[in-house]
């Protein structure tokens, strides 16, 4: 479930991927039993698979997660992004940060109880008296989860993407990539 709260997500973008994304695996697929599990299957069945849900309010993100809490039926559950509705909508900060605790705690509890993967995407800023990027919902969010992927942009147009492990195990390894009409690639 790809729950996209920034409406940049469109069934044409869907369609695009999906075709390439499998032109890409039959491309790259190595194994006889690799192509066989590909054989047959259409870009419209693989974006059949992919199922979304607009959010234009916070209200509306709490509630599909409520929903997902009590009966998920999904292997991957991505909200982008998280920030979203939260970092601009809120006067009362004690109240945005009441919102997000509970976020949380539904997103630990829907994780638990349904063995699904949460991917939250969250931005970051220019700020601070160091002038340096912070992420939008503040750095006790970004401690919220136990593995984080930091992206950023190489001056020669690529990405890299950093994982990291709870703080205590610091980072574990980077990748490059690059981002084009075809999706997500290796940047060699």
């Amino acid at each position: 479930l790809y729950i996209d709260c920034d409406g940049g997500c469109s069934p044409e973008r869907l369609s695009h991927l999906a075709q390439s994304t499998l032109s890409h695996l039959n491309k790259v697929a190595k194994s006889n039993t690799q192509k066989t599990s590909l054989c047959g299957l259409s870009p419209e069945e693989l974006q059949a698979r992919i199922h979304v849900a607009r959010c234009t309010e916070y209200t509306q993100l709490i509630s599909i997660l409520h929903l997902l809490r009590d009966d998920c039926q999904y292997g991957v559950v991505i909200v982008d992004s998280l920030a979203t509705h939260f970092r601009h909508e809120f006067e009362d900060m004690r109240k945005r940060t009441h919102l997000l605790a509970g976020v949380t705690n539904t997103i630990l509890s829907l994780c638990v109880k349904h063995a699904v993967s949460v991917v939250t995407v969250n931005h970051v800023r220019m700020g601070g008296q160091q002038g340096r990027l912070q992420p939008c919902l503040g750095e006790s969010w970004s401690h919220t989860a136990d593995t984080r992927v930091y992206m950023r942009r190489e001056r020669d147009g690529t990405y890299t993407a950093t994982l990291m492990k709870d703080s205590e195990f610091g980072k574990t390894g980077s990748a490059g990539f690059r981002v084009s009409s075809l999706g997500i690639r290796d940047s060699s």
